[in-house]
């Protein structure tokens, strides 16, 4: 699908919901689990992991702040 880097809930927009949903998914809360194109979705920060940093970024795209998905220099 054409999904945006950070929508990880696949619902069009990058949103708050979609940083809770990577740190749910990182708790192993049930119901949280990811297939392998929200693993990519959620992988902003871009190092083949889905880890905290990609949350961060995610919230920091929502506040509108100066933020690159993808490779980080």
């Amino acid at each position: 699908g054409g999904y945006e880097y950070g929508d990880v809930n696949r619902n069009g927009k990058v949103q708050m919901s979609d940083a809770i949903y990577i740190l749910k998914y990182l708790a192993k809360i049930s119901g949280y689990e990811m297939d392998e194109q929200q693993k990519a979705l959620a992988d902003v920060y871009y190092n083949g992991k889905v880890q905290m940093n990609d949350a961060i970024l995610i919230l920091r795209k929502v506040a509108k702040m100066d933020v690159t998905f993808g490779p980080q220099k």
